[in-house]
Formats: structure tokens, sequence, C-alpha cells
């Protein structure tokens, strides 16, 4: 190389450098800038002036999640007119925003449902019932992307479209990709949120090793009598109660490893291979210690009369 393309290269390198400090420059003043022009809209919500109020609230909608946070900061510390505009603020753009926005409104709210401004935390929990339909569609659309699965009493094509059907059970399997952060989405499923009584809550299945066991007994405490956890494999029977003595068969799920092994509801389940099977707990923890292609022998009575049947175990739906 002669030396006249090393003081080429050698400026053209100079002049990239001093591009990239001016272009860094240029963006720090630019964010500078809009955090000013942030701070001025936030302090504007408190301003006397109604035109002033209701363009700083128009400014600071149009930024959108950056002004989650400082909305939310203020709704708790303004005075009262700043505060009720940050409410307003926060609660369209909870419903009328993307999902980016809408899930961190949500997180701006649960923090101040447990911070200790009590006029505060009342406000959020009028703004979210408000706002329960339409939390409720983003929590099931959030809850079956990560792979949670939901099945409801009446099929969902029969509902208006923007509405949905009552939860029959809801089911978190190995497939589940949201770890212990993912189960926020089922907390928001209106089913599970708002029925004072438990009994009128769906059941939740959670296969073991789907989430933390940490997260399994937090679950059970927020909803209690929902929560149940099971093992990998299935058989695919229901009792009438879960409590019931004996073990009746009520319903046999279609294509389930019973169906397939000739399981007929009535069946009373006696032995699971050795084991006496008096109830339905004591056969969900004998399957509980199987996985699924484990072959089991199962007596059950027919009729009074005493059958057998070699029963190949499922796994639970994908």
């Amino acid at each position: 190389m002669t030396w006249k393309s090393m003081a080429l290269l050698c400026i053209c390198w100079m002049a990239a450098e001093s591009l990239s400090s001016h272009f860094i420059a240029a963006v720090s003043i630019a964010d500078d800038d809009n955090q000013e022009r942030l701070n001025s809209d936030l302090r504007a919500l408190g301003h006397p002036e109604f035109r002033i109020r209701e363009a700083a609230s128009l400014r600071l909608f149009d930024v959108g999640v950056d002004a989650v946070i400082p909305l939310a900061q203020l709704a708790q510390t303004g005075n009262a007119e700043a505060s009720i505009r940050a409410f307003e603020l926060l609660r369209q753009l909870y419903t009328e925003g993307n999902e980016e926005i809408a899930e961190a409104v949500e997180s701006a709210y649960e923090s101040i449902l447990h911070g200790e401004n009590v006029l505060a935390a009342v406000r959020v929990e009028m703004a979210l019932e408000t706002a329960s339909a339409i939390r409720h569609r983003r929590a099931l659309t959030s809850f079956r992307k990560l792979g949670g699965i939901l099945r409801f009493s009446v099929a969902e094509e029969l509902f208006a479209e923007g509405s949905s059907p009552p939860i029959k059970y809801a089911m978190i399997t190995r497939e589940w990709k949201g770890g212990d952060e993912g189960l926020k989405f089922l907390r928001r499923i209106g089913d599970f949120r708002s029925p004072k009584l438990t009994t009128l809550r769906p059941a939740l299945y959670v296969i073991k090793g789907s989430i933390s066991p940490a997260a399994l007994v937090q679950l059970k405490v927020d909803l209690p009598e929902c929560v149940a956890d099971r093992g990998p494999a299935c058989l695919g029977v229901q009792p009438e109660l879960p409590s019931s003595d004996p073990m009746e068969i009520a319903l046999v799920l279609p294509g389930s490893a019973a169906d397939k092994a000739g399981l007929q509801k009535r069946d009373i389940i006696l032995n699971f291979d050795d084991a006496k099977i008096p109830n339905f707990t004591a056969l969900v923890k004998q399957i509980g210690e199987r996985q699924p292609g484990d072959k089991v022998r199962v007596l059950y009575l027919r009729d009074g009369e005493e059958k057998t049947t070699i029963v190949e175990l499922g796994e639970w739906e994908k």
C-alpha cells in the first residue's frame, strides 16, 4: 500500500470518527429535548388553564409507552387535577394502545396496587374493572400464545366477536413457554379473577415440571380450590365428584388411553396394577407416578362383574 493510500484511509477514518461523535452528540441532545418536553407536559397536566392541560394530555398520549412510568408516578404524587388526568391517560393508553403499551400500563397498575397510596390503588381497581372485558381478552390471547390450554363450556364460535364463553378448565403442560412470569396472564383471566365463590371458578391443571414448585404453591394460594397438579401421564377419565367413593367413571374422554382400553361410563375402577383405588384422589396419585407409554393393568367393575384391561397411558393434550 502506497503512502498516498494510507493517508487517504487515515483521513476517511478521522472523518468517520468525527461524524460518529457528532451523531452521538445529536442523539444525546435529542434525548434531552424529548425528556424535557415530557417533563414539561407532565407539569402542564396540573396547569390552571384547560387548553394547556388538554394539549399536554394529547401530546403525552402520543408519546405512548415512554410516558407510562412518569404518568404512574404523577398519578400517585401530583395534585388533584394532575393525578386525575394522569389516571385518565393511563386508562386511555391501556384500552387504546398496542400490546406493548397495554402491558406497560398493566405493570404500572400492579405496582400501584402494591404501593402505599390507598386512594391510587382504589382508582386502579376501578380502572381495571371498567376495562375488565379488554383485559380478559388480552389475557386469553397471551396465555394461549405461551402454550396454555383453555377449554370452554360452550363452543367459542357460538359467541359474539369480542366475547368468550365460560371456561371449563385451563391447563399448563410441559409445552408451556411462559415460565413463572407468564402466570400473570392466567391471573388476569376473568373466570379465575372475578367469582366470589371458588366453586364457580374453572379447574386449573398444572403438569409437574411446567412451572417451579414455588410458583405452583403461590398459584394454590391465589386460586384456592382451582389448582390441581398432575403428572405427565394421562388416563382420560373423570369422576362425578373428586371425593366420590368408589371411583366410578362419570366421563371417558374420547380418544384417551381409557377410551382405547375399553373403559366406559359407570365402570368402577378397583385396582391400578396392585394398588387399590378407593376414590379419584388415589387414582390421580397412582397415575402421577407413571410416564406416558407405561402399560398398567386395571381391574374394574361393570354391571357387577369384575373385568380387567391393559391401559397404555397417554400424554396430556397439547
